[in-house]
């Protein structure tokens, strides 16, 4: 028989706007070069790749754009990859829009981010944008496992690191956290940089820690410390790990919870489903 705890834990969505108060500059006065690697697989439906493509025409909207403040280059990838903005190319701000929303949702199974990740690799450099002395972020949005060969572990995603000031995940929907919490973790290096969107309605939240991350400010360790695991108390006679409950979590993210406390929540949450087994039933 399942025990089903309920935990509430209160915070409200005025948190993004907090975040935005808190940020160190504004979108505006961001100097920075944007790649995004979007999923375009059938993790993602319809609907949520529309309102991922209107989430990023939102963003960008709130950005400066020109070759010496930000640029902005756009990939996808599901069984094969593909480009639909350069760096350059996005000064030109009709040239971005229209890219944005010729973007296609493949809608097969397969999510080669490897592919991706080579084809940004032989395409962004400073023929196509790319500007040295200007900050450089890559943000992988990943609605589940990927396929093909491995991005983790391989030199072409050590490359990347190197390449880029800060490699961002936003993991999109419930399975990029059943399937790749500890993926995004490795891709990043920093669990700080990892955000998750179970919807595209969250996505909002999202452009605000991205404009937190793109402030010239920002920055952020690459060596990643490793979660502390709880120490059972002796009088409990099973493991925690094998127990069988249905936890719902009802979060608020009002005023009165500071964003560095928030994300020292969210880190608890990972870091209790990494001591455990957690699955989405």
């Amino acid at each position: 028989m399942r025990a089903v705890i309920a935990l509430a834990t209160l915070f409200s969505l005025s948190l993004a706007s907090k975040l935005c108060l808190q940020a160190p500059c504004i979108p505006q006065a961001i100097d920075a070069d944007f790649t995004f690697v979007i999923d375009a697989s059938s993790a993602v439906s319809f609907d949520d790749f529309a309102r991922i493509k209107q989430w990023l025409l939102d963003f960008t909207s709130q950005l400066t754009l020109s070759n010496y403040d930000s640029q902005v280059a756009i990939y996808t990838y599901a069984a094969t990859a593909k480009s639909y903005c350069s760096l350059s190319a996005s000064n030109n701000r009709t040239t971005l829009t229209n890219s944005i929303k010729s973007m296609q949702l493949d809608n097969t199974n397969d999510r080669q981010l490897y592919q991706a990740l080579s084809k940004e690799e032989s395409e962004v450099s400073a023929s196509s944008g790319f500007r040295s002395g200007f900050k450089h972020i890559m943000v992988i949005v990943s609605a589940d496992a990927w396929t093909g060969t491995n991005v983790l572990g391989s030199s072409l995603l050590s490359a990347v690191q190197v390449k880029y000031d800060q490699v961002l995940a936003v993991g999109f929907g419930a399975k990029s956290v059943q399937n790749q919490a500890t993926a995004l973790q490795q891709l990043t290096r920093v669990s700080s940089f990892v955000f998750y969107s179970f919807n595209g309605d969250q996505l909002q939240f999202v452009s605000q820690w991205l404009y937190i991350n793109g402030c010239p400010s920002i920055t952020g360790t690459t060596t990643t410390v490793a979660p502390v695991i709880p120490t059972q108390n002796p009088s409990v006679t099973c493991q925690l790990s094998a127990l069988n409950y249905d936890v719902y979590l009802i979060v608020d993210t009002s005023s009165a919870v500071s964003a560095s406390d928030f994300s020292q929540v969210n880190r608890s949450f990972d870091s209790a489903c990494e001591s455990n087994t957690c699955v989405q039933m």
